[in-house]
């Protein structure tokens, strides 16, 4: 399975420049532009993708199947309307997207997701011809 990556890692001299060159305001307003992490589980009947995104609920986060790409993604923006003046922010609930190429062997028909606990889960089960080749017996000549 083939992860796509959007988001490139910051530099260490980005971040000084961020905190010589800009206010403590400008700071405060950024959102966050994070990837969440994943896990990815292959047993003999499927793959599973766990995703945390702990702060969101069900609806926020949406899934996409297209020419065997899986993207999984949110568009939630900040809250308006509150006035709160931090002192720190470190909590960031901005626009996140994760993408992943599938193989040819997941069954598109079945995939299925469940979120709890901050944890999104979607399986992707195996089409029953892969199921079969990966279980042989292999003797030793």
């Amino acid at each position: 399975m083939t992860i796509i990556r959007f988001a490139q890692p910051r530099r260490l001299s980005d971040i000084f420049d961020d905190i010589f060159s800009k206010s403590m305001e400008d700071i405060d307003k950024k959102s966050c532009d994070c990837v969440p992490a994943a896990n990815i589980i292959e047993n003999e009947n499927s793959f599973e993708i766990q995703m945390a995104v702990p702060g969101y609920s069900k609806k926020d986060i949406q899934i996409e199947l297209e020419n065997n790409v899986l993207s999984i993604f949110n568009e939630k923006a900040q809250e308006e309307g509150k006035e709160i003046k931090y002192t720190r922010r470190e909590f960031g609930y901005g626009t996140f997207r994760r993408s992943f190429t599938l193989p040819k062997i997941v069954d598109a028909t079945k995939i299925s997701a469940d979120y709890k606990n901050g944890i999104l889960s979607v399986v992707l089960p195996k089409i029953e011809e892969a199921k079969a080749r990966l279980s042989r017996q292999i003797t030793v000549g």
